[in-house]
């Protein structure tokens, strides 16, 4: 803290006598006790800087700056079921913590006056307590002292825990004393035996507490006493989690049961399960020994790998079972296709992954950083303190699932692949759960269920050679028997025969007992024509799965006829329909049929359904991009346009449009690549980039933008090259290579000044002035910046010569010249207000603010950045209104305000902490003096 002014208590009455209308450190004037503690008493205040009312609580041991830092870990937790804390203040000998103050009731005094609480209400005050812990635990905090007097509760029933600064920094002050750190009678008894306190002896202290809480009025063998039980075990082993008490609380007090969110949402992502799945008892037998493996109970992280040949049932095995168990792990679950052994193109990468997984937990954009360790480390951040299930599907090999994996206990994760992934099993500790084919009677009810027990027992030698044929894997077994139910009059003896007399050949496959192709291809032969066609389509589409707008351009037939189409390929367990309706093919029958199409439908047909198929794409994908904000000029496309369209009403659907279909728009760019259609690839990147930029999908744009110039070395046109080298420098300075991006910039001006295209070259200067700024070339960054402002104005773009005039006058600013720095910055405000564009307001009065602090005019800089603070707060730009308020602090502490500075500091430190902001993170917190 800064140098605070003198008390107005008289010397000598600290420590001691405390009185009412007293201050402390110049600015909190207490009013009364509201409360005692073991610490000492606590007082409501009047924060008379921020007019506010505050509670205070003495505090007369451990070392000051130790109370300091632990007490802002504590106040940097921000949940809604935890006290604040504001500040420590050190007065007189005295040390008070700042809290803010909450009209409530201890549990001590509501039990004490009220008698004791119903096993409903106990159980939602546990509830709420229960939430406060676990985010306190995923953050590596222990509270240690949870009893009757800190738990706080409201009229209302809202329930806050106390005491949390004192508790967090409790145990490094006592270090050294014989007492322990917590209330005796609340601590576990590991803790009584000189344990360091854990969260598992936090769950104890909360089980102590409703327990005395509910005396005399919990039913014996109610839920609630159930709960109680388990969290005053003996063994911390066997307490459960903080996230699973408050799941198991709420569901008993009447709520949802919902943990509270992850990064804002709780993900749910479990395939449907199979309706007909049968047998795999010693399968499921040892995954579910697994939930009780040591990440339930604080251990590490349990890894299981799936393992068999493809079309042996590993995801039917491990979706069925992770169904089973869902409600072990409150926190969540999540899915994610790795793509593997994909026939559709290469195997997901761990970047494309990580961003995945993160959408999943839908981490706003501007928390997410742009490298792949860094976003990795965000990743393992969400799932730490969770139990969550990961259910990773279809890897390829151990070095696509190793930054997929959580970093701390909790989490289970499963596997599937065709390889044993031993580099898991040796590296990681992964159990190992090998699947074959069904034995025999687990192969026959697989039939019984899809056919019936009567149609079975109709023809029992039938049967039997079906199942020799089929040889257990569940994949042939459920073809066979989608052929049949597709014809409910065709005996069984008949589909033996012909599987009979077909040629056997060998599967491409790591498992040579399994014989698939004969079932596929008898499979592929009872097809109509149509089905014929569609399905060898659908399997030479670029993407991992297709919506029906798409397959209908792809196969070129009307709306009601490729829908029924797709509905007899389902029936015959060639595709299936996920829940949001689009449809997927198992890899292996998409591999066959892909070689079956390649000998089947002319080259040029596959062809032309293919420039229909990237045309649908491309169009669709222009439309949405032109509906998210700011707009930009459209281009012309040079695929025909779709003769069937997907409408998109406004920028929602047109998001939502490219979540749905970002794996395939990029397949398809890939796929134009690949068939030398140039123009579409480029354009391809073009209809994507804004969508990359809006949700911080970097990698992904790189790639693109990387593919686009390499297309756009075939084509003629200079304005075509300095588009795409423009974006792709934009790409490689997001993904932090920054060097590489310098080259790609000065060809984009290079190329835009051979076309004559000014209005590239402007924004080639104003992006090569921002580059050259931010490495301190302010001399070269402000020659790019004079010509961007010229260009912009011969061209008539207010908006962009206000960014321009803004730049160029903060430039100046950094090179000495004030009085031209505000001439440009000042033309820069009236000019953004005349055309209404806020931000470019909000940017010139930040320079303002800068040029008025460096030439002397602090209090005028404090209304420059107090007015740009209020016009950011309104746009809910963090990003900026983080630098804002750091470079409000200087101008207060040069005016003497040192209290406002901290608290504008304090303010910014927030919010970078929320960005990917670790170098300005770093420079606040020195600010501060927290390093």
């Amino acid at each position: 803290m800064a140098a605070r002014s003198p008390s107005t208590t008289p010397p000598g009455d600290y420590p001691g006598t405390v009185r009412s209308g007293d201050v402390v450190a110049g600015r909190y004037r207490l009013e009364e006790v509201v409360g005692r503690g073991g610490m000492g008493e606590v007082w409501r205040a009047a924060d008379l800087e921020l007019r506010r009312v505050v509670a205070l609580k003495q505090a007369t041991t451990g070392d000051g700056d130790g109370v300091r830092r632990e007490a802002r870990i504590g106040a940097g937790l921000h949940h809604p079921h935890v006290i604040s804390v504001f500040d420590v203040v050190v007065e007189n000998g005295v040390r008070w913590l700042v809290m803010e103050h909450l009209p409530a009731r201890s549990l001590a005094e509501v039990v004490r006056t009220d008698g004791p609480l119903s096993p409903r209400v106990a159980a939602s005050v546990g509830a709420q307590v229960a939430d406060a812990l676990s985010a306190m635990h995923a953050k590596g905090m222990v509270h240690r002292d949870i009893t009757l007097a800190n738990v706080l509760v409201t009229a209302d029933g809202t329930a806050k825990l106390a005491d949390l600064g004192v508790a967090v920094w409790s145990e490094v002050t006592l270090t050294g004393t014989a007492r322990l750190a917590g209330t005796p009678g609340y601590l576990a008894p590991e803790v009584l035996r000189g344990h360091p306190a854990t969260a598992a002896s936090d769950m104890f202290a909360l089980g102590t507490t409703l327990s005395a809480a509910v005396e005399g009025n919990a039913e014996g063998t109610g839920p609630l006493a159930v709960v109680l039980s388990a969290l005053v075990d003996p063994d911390p082993r066997r307490r459960p989690t903080a996230a699973e008490v408050r799941w198991q609380l709420s569901r008993f007090a009447g709520g949802t049961g919902e943990p509270t969110p992850v990064g804002g949402t709780v993900p749910r992502q479990l395939p449907a399960p199979t309706h007909d799945f049968v047998g795999r008892e010693a399968e499921l037998a040892l995954l579910a020994a697994l939930v009780d493996e040591p990440a339930a109970n604080g251990g590490p992280v349990v890894i299981t790998t799936v393992a068999g040949g493809g079309g042996v049932g590993k995801t039917a095995l491990a979706v069925h079972w992770a169904h089973r168990v869902a409600d072990r792990f409150p926190d969540g679950q999540l899915y994610l296709d790795l793509r593997g052994f994909a026939p559709s193109g290469a195997p997901m990468v761990p970047g494309e992954a990580v961003r995945t997984l993160l959408d999943s937990f839908r981490v706003p954009t501007e928390r997410i950083p742009s490298g792949l360790d860094a976003q990795a480390a965000l990743y393992r951040s969400l799932l730490a303190g969770r139990r969550m299930l990961v259910l990773l599907d279809n890897a390829r090999d151990a070095d696509q699932v190793r930054p997929l994996l959580p970093g701390t206990a909790g989490c289970l994760v499963v596997v599937t692949s065709r390889n044993q992934l031993t580099g898991l099993v040796t590296g990681h500790a992964a159990r190992h759960v090998p699947i074959d084919v069904l034995p025999e009677p687990e192969a026959r009810a697989l039939l019984v269920a899809r056919l019936g027990a009567d149609r079975v027992a109709a023809e029992p030698r039938a049967v039997d050679e079906l199942l020799a044929h089929c040889g257990g894997l569940p994949l042939a077994l459920s073809i066979v028997a989608g052929r049949v139910q597709t014809d409910p009059h065709l005996p069984l003896s008949t589909v033996a025969a012909e599987l009979r007399e077909e040629r056997l050949s060998a599967l491409d496959d790591d498992d040579p007992a399994v014989s698939l192709p004969t079932v596929l291809s008898w499979s592929y032969d009872a097809l109509t024509p149509d089905q014929t066609r569609v399905l060898g389509l659908l399997a030479v589409a670029p993407g991992p799965d297709i919506a029906l707008p798409a397959a209908v351009n792809l196969v070129g037939l009307p709306v009601a006829r490729t829908r029924a189409v797709l509905r007899g390929l389902r029936r015959m367990s060639l595709v299936d329909q996920d829940i949001a309706g689009r449809y997927r093919m198992h890899d292996l029958v998409r591999q066959y049929a892909v070689d079956r199409a390649e000998r089947d439908l002319p080259r040029a047909d596959r062809e032309a359904a293919l420039r229909r198929l990237v045309g649908y794409y491309l169009h669709t994908a222009h439309t949405a991009e032109q509906l998210i904000p700011p707009p930009r000029p459209p281009i012309d496309l040079g695929l025909p346009a779709p003769a069937h369209r997907r409408p998109l009403a406004d920028e929602a659907e047109a998001l939502a449009w490219f979540a749905a279909e970002h794996a395939c728009l990029l397949a398809a760019q890939r796929l134009a690549a690949a068939q030398g259609w140039h123009e579409a690839v480029w354009q391809a990147a073009w209809t994507l980039s804004r969508f990359h930029q809006r949700k911080a999908h970097h990698h992904d744009d790189l790639a693109v933008w990387e593919a686009a110039v390499r297309a756009a070395a075939h084509l003629d046109g200079p304005a075509v090259h300095a588009a795409v080298h423009r974006r792709l420098g934009h790409a490689l300075v997001w993904t932090g290579r920054v060097e590489e991006s310098f080259d790609h910039l000065h060809q984009a001006l290079t190329w835009a000044e051979r076309a004559g295209d000014r209005h590239e070259q402007a924004h080639a200067h104003q992006t090569l002035a921002v580059h050259w700024a931010q490495r301190g070339e302010d001399e070269r960054a402000l020659t790019h910046s004079a010509a961007a402002l010229d260009l912009f104005r011969a061209l008539g773009e207010p908006v962009w010569e206000a960014v321009a005039l803004n730049g160029a006058g903060f430039l100046h600013a950094r090179l000495g010249d004030f009085e031209k720095a505000r001439e440009y910055c000042e033309a820069s405000l009236r000019l953004s207000a005349r055309h209404a564009n806020r931000e470019g307001e909000a940017e010139a009065l930040d320079s303002l603010g800068y040029i008025a602090h460096q030439t002397g005019d602090h209090l005028r800089a404090v209304d420059h950045y107090r007015r740009a603070l209020d016009i950011l707060r309104d746009l809910g730009d963090n990003h900026m209104h983080a630098y804002a308020l750091r470079a409000l602090g200087h101008p207060l502490t040069a005016l003497g305000r040192h209290d406002e500075a901290r608290a504008v500091w304090r303010q910014a430190l927030a919010l970078f902490e929320g960005l990917p902001r670790a170098s300005d993170v770093e420079e606040v917190r020195r600010l501060l003096g927290l390093d």
